[in-house]
C-alpha cells in the first residue's frame, strides 16, 4: 500500500524490527521504535534507512519539511481516540498520508480500542482499505488535506 503511494519519504512509528517500512521503496526511509534493542537489530537486519529509538515526537525532530507516508500500525488500538488524535495532530501539517490498522468492531477484547478514525474525517480522506488477511482488522490509507 505505501509502495503505491510513490513516497520520497516514509517513517514508520512503532516499528519493531522494521519489517514494514523496510519494504517500502522510498528514498528516504525512517524506522521509528520506543526499544532501544529492537532498534539495534533492526539496523543489524536492514542497512538501508535511519533508524531512530524515541516515539512519535521523534518525527518532529526529523525536520523533514513533508512526509510522503506515516505508518503506524500494530500497536494505536492501545491509545484511546482521545490520545491517538493528540499523536496525530501535530503531524498532519507535514504528512501527506497515513496508513493506519482499523480493529473490526467485533474484533477481539484483545484490542482496547477499535477506532474508525472519525476524529480525522474533517481533515483527510480515505483513498484505500485493505483487510487483513486471517486476522479482524483493515489497513487504511488515509490522504491528508490541507
Amino acid at each position: 500500500m505505501a509502495n503505491a503511494l510513490h513516497p520520497a519519504i516514509a517513517v514508520e512509528v512503532g516499528c519493531g524490527l522494521g519489517d514494514i517500512i523496510s519494504r517500502v521503496r522510498a528514498v528516504d526511509r525512517v524506522g521509528i521504535d520506543l526499544d532501544a534493542n529492537v532498534i539495534r537489530a533492526a539496523r543489524f537486519l536492514h542497512w538501508r534507512g535511519r533508524w531512530i529509538q524515541g516515539d512519535s515526537s521523534c518525527v518532529l525532530q526529523l525536520q523533514q519539511p513533508s512526509i510522503d507516508c506515516l505508518i503506524m500500525v500494530n500497536w494505536i488500538h492501545r491509545l484511546s481516540p482521545h490520545d491517538l488524535a493528540a499523536l496525530l495532530f501535530p503531524l498532519l501539517p507535514i504528512t501527506r498520508y497515513l496508513i493506519l490498522d482499523a480493529i473490526d468492531s467485533d474484533g477481539p477484547c484483545s484490542y482496547r480500542y477499535k477506532h474508525d478514525f472519525s476524529f480525522l474525517a474533517a481533515v483527510t480522506r480515505r483513498v484505500r482499505s485493505v483487510r487483513a488477511p486471517d486476522e479482524p482488522r483493515s489497513f487504511v490509507v488515509l490522504e491528508v488535506l490541507q
